[in-house]
């Protein structure tokens, strides 16, 4: 006997994205506007910012405290990688018990800049026990 939880989220297609885009609807926030979202609540969001990460360059996004201790927590693929162009998609969940109003153009997150260095250019580790791994130079 199948659940009627498990049909109640299958398209009549049986294409798992149309099932996936009836529980999710688009809406736009223009500048000046807000969006609140509501305890347990989960939403994409899009910056407004546009990034090109030059081939040296790699960042993480993380999370803003200020926002983290009303329970908002930013996920997202947590790596820019080198020579990424676009703007990101953050992956926003209240945690919290309260509702959380944003506006457009608030930092609900920010980016950590790191070096990349190329493995080729890296010093070997003297020769330890059991170590196989290379060192990076910065």
């Amino acid at each position: 006997m199948k659940s009627s939880r498990s049909s109640r989220w299958r398209s009549t297609s049986g294409n798992p994205l149309e099932s996936l885009s009836e529980l999710y609807r688009r809406e736009f926030v223009p500048l000046g506007g807000r969006i609140t979202i509501h305890p347990h609540q989960f939403m994409l969001a899009q910056t407004l910012e546009y990034l090109r990460m030059p081939s040296g360059l790699m960042a993480y996004v993380v999370g803003r405290s200020t926002w983290g201790r009303l329970g908002l927590i930013v996920a997202t693929a947590v790596g820019i990688h080198p020579g990424f162009a676009g703007s990101l998609t953050l992956e926003l969940r209240n945690l919290g018990e309260t509702p959380l109003t944003l506006y457009p153009g608030q930092a609900v997150a920010q980016l950590f800049f790191h070096h990349v260095v190329d493995a080729s250019e890296s010093r070997p580790l003297r020769k330890r026990p059991g170590r196989s791994t290379r060192a990076r130079s910065t």
